[in-house]
C-alpha cells in the first residue's frame, strides 16, 4: 500500500465511516437536517464531490477559507432534492440555491460569513466555459472558480464511479475526458488544480478498489 493510500485509509476520506467532513455535524442545524433527508445515493455522491472539490481548491492560491467554501458547495450542490424532485434536472441548481437562502443563518455560520461563494458554487456548478451550461449560460470566467471546481468534481465522480468492475478503465476515461474537453468546459485554472491533485484524487478511488462498490454504490 502506498503512503497516500495508507493516509487516506486512516482519515476522513472513508465516507462509509464518516459521511460528512470532520466537524461538520458537530453543530446540528437545519442544513444538517436537510442533508440527511436526501436519498442515500445523493448523500454519497454529494460527499464524494465535496471531498474532491476541496482537494482541487487546495491547489488554488486563494485565501485559506476557499477550500472549505468549495467543500460546502460540493456538499450542498444537490440539496434541492430534499424539497422534491423535478422532471427538469436544470431546476436542481436553483432549488439547491433556494434551500440555502432559506437557511442563510446556518450557512453563514458554516461558511464563516462568506455565504455568496457557496451559493454561487451551488447555482453555477453546471455552467461551462463555452456557455453551454445552465441555468444562466455564463461564459468564460463569468462562472466563478468555486462553481467550476464543484462542476469538475461532479464530473470526475461520475466518470470514476461509472465502471466499478474496472477502476483503471474508469481512470483512463477520466483522463481522456480531461485531455479532450477539460479546459474548454471548466477553464485552464480549474484543470491546473486537477493536474496538481490528480494522484490524490485517483488514490481515493483506485486505492479503495477492495471496497469501491460500497463507496460508489448508487
Amino acid at each position: 500500500m502506498t503512503d497516500i493510500q495508507n493516509s487516506l485509509r486512516k482519515s476522513r476520506w472513508d465516507v462509509r465511516i464518516m459521511p460528512v467532513k470532520y466537524g461538520y455535524s458537530c453543530n446540528y442545524n437545519a442544513l444538517t437536517a436537510l442533508f440527511h433527508l436526501l436519498p442515500e445515493s445523493i448523500r454519497r455522491h454529494s460527499t464524494r464531490v465535496s471531498i474532491i472539490a476541496e482537494i482541487l481548491a487546495m491547489k488554488d492560491d486563494s485565501d485559506d477559507n476557499f477550500p472549505h467554501l468549495v467543500y460546502l458547495g460540493g456538499l450542498y450542490h444537490h440539496l434541492g432534492a430534499c424539497t422534491g424532485f423535478t422532471q427538469d434536472k436544470k431546476d436542481m441548481p436553483l432549488m439547491s440555491e433556494q434551500a440555502l437562502r432559506q437557511n442563510i443563518d446556518d450557512l453563514q455560520s458554516e461558511a464563516h460569513g462568506d455565504t455568496e461563494t457557496v451559493i454561487d458554487a451551488v447555482r453555477h456548478y453546471h455552467e461551462r466555459m463555452d456557455g453551454s451550461g445552465y441555468p444562466d449560460h455564463l461564459q468564460g470566467d463569468k462562472s466563478p472558480l468555486a462553481a467550476r471546481l464543484v462542476g469538475l468534481a461532479d464530473m470526475l465522480d461520475k466518470l470514476l464511479c461509472e465502471n466499478l468492475t474496472s477502476p483503471n478503465g474508469s481512470a483512463d476515461k477520466a483522463e481522456r475526458f480531461i485531455q479532450k474537453s477539460g479546459i474548454a468546459l471548466f477553464g485552464a485554472d480549474a484543470i491546473a488544480c486537477f493536474e496538481k491533485s490528480r494522484d490524490k484524487i485517483y488514490a481515493m478511488y483506485l486505492g479503495y478498489y477492495d471496497r469501491i462498490h460500497d463507496w460508489c454504490e448508487e
